[in-house]
């Protein structure tokens, strides 16, 4: 995977390990298929990568990738235990339901040493329709891949790095905005919401489009980047749909 977002102690010998690919379209591709016959949106791809170096020095080995993928196609898939993902990732350890934008429901698999399944994007829930629209309009993003583990120093390949052991997945991915591009997302669904594209209205409450459109008409030209990101924040912190 690539470049980490963050790395905190989590204690003397396990810290939080948190992956992140800089352009996922590189490593999956859009797959939209007919489910109890409406259209539903799947990301199927790689979403992590055993025994090579990663931008973030890190390696990981198949071994414990296997065993990883064994215990959430056994337990977790059948259990529903934390098999969903996050648009961008919350402040908290835990996934947060309110937050839900995919759904990993199809088991994992090792095909040449990546961990490779499909997610199905979550249309009913806030942050799922917000995801939606970050495919329809093509934009860059990032999956990024929780764990915690363990780092040791060694040579493979004729590098040096650090070497995961004692790994454990606590989400398969969220999507990320990629870091380059923090704007990009609040500025199309802030065009969305002043240009009347009727898709809005599938993602928000009318009420609130009206109070954020309101809001925004009323800004001065020096004002429009911190109040896109104002009225974003807005838009997302309102997690029921209530028409």
């Amino acid at each position: 995977m690539g470049k980490g977002i963050k790395e905190k102690n989590m204690s003397k010998k396990v810290i939080e390990l948190v992956e992140y690919t800089e352009d996922f379209r590189d490593y999956s591709e859009l797959v939209k298929e007919s489910v109890d016959g409406k259209e539903t949106y799947f990301l199927e791809g790689c979403y992590g990568q055993l025994e090579k170096w990663n931008l973030n020095n890190r390696w990981y080995q198949k071994k414990e990738g296997e065993m990883i993928v064994e215990d959430y196609n056994k337990n977790r898939i059948p259990k529903r235990d934390k098999i969903f993902g996050e648009l961008d990732h919350s402040k908290e350890s835990s996934p947060q339901f309110h937050r839900m934008a995919l759904i990993f429901e199809n088991p994992l698999q090792i095909v040449n040493n990546d961990i490779v399944t499909k997610a199905r994007v979550l249309e009913s829930t806030t942050y799922g329709r917000t995801l939606k629209v970050v495919l329809d309009e093509k934009l860059k993003f990032g999956a990024s891949t929780k764990g915690l583990g363990s780092l040791s120093k060694v040579t493979k390949k004729g590098k040096r790095g650090n070497l995961v052991s004692n790994w454990v997945l606590k989400n398969v991915a969220d999507i990320v905005v990629d870091q380059s591009a923090q704007g990009a997302l609040p500025k199309v669904i802030i065009e969305m919401l002043m240009e009347n594209d009727r898709r809005i209205y599938d993602i928000f409450n009318y009420e609130l489009i009206e109070e954020v459109r309101k809001n925004m008409r009323s800004v001065m030209s020096y004002e429009i980047e911190e109040k896109i990101d104002e009225n974003f924040s807005k838009l997302l912190n309102f997690n029921i749909k209530n028409k």
